[in-house]
């Protein structure tokens, strides 16, 4: 690893910053696609989430509407 280091700082100044620029332009577009896979990642535990939920609600409320037909609730 130092040879390769000391390879790089023997290297011309133009050449180390094209590549120090090329580092940071990988490592920008790593972080790039991890916020989207993440944020794609959340999106669909949210929609699973949210339908879970008006499920519940939708059962519930069919439950609740058929207890009150006879007389009593169901919950």
């Amino acid at each position: 690893m130092k040879e390769i280091l000391r390879q790089i700082l023997e290297w011309p100044v133009i050449i180390q910053g094209a590549l120090g620029s090329a580092l940071f332009w990988m490592l920008l577009e790593f972080l790039r696609w991890t916020c989207r896979e993440l944020s794609m990642l959340y999106g669909d535990v949210s929609k699973q989430t949210k339908r879970r939920l008006m499920t519940r609600e939708y059962v519930y409320l069919k439950l609740r509407s058929h207890g009150d037909q006879w007389g009593q609730p169901l919950l």
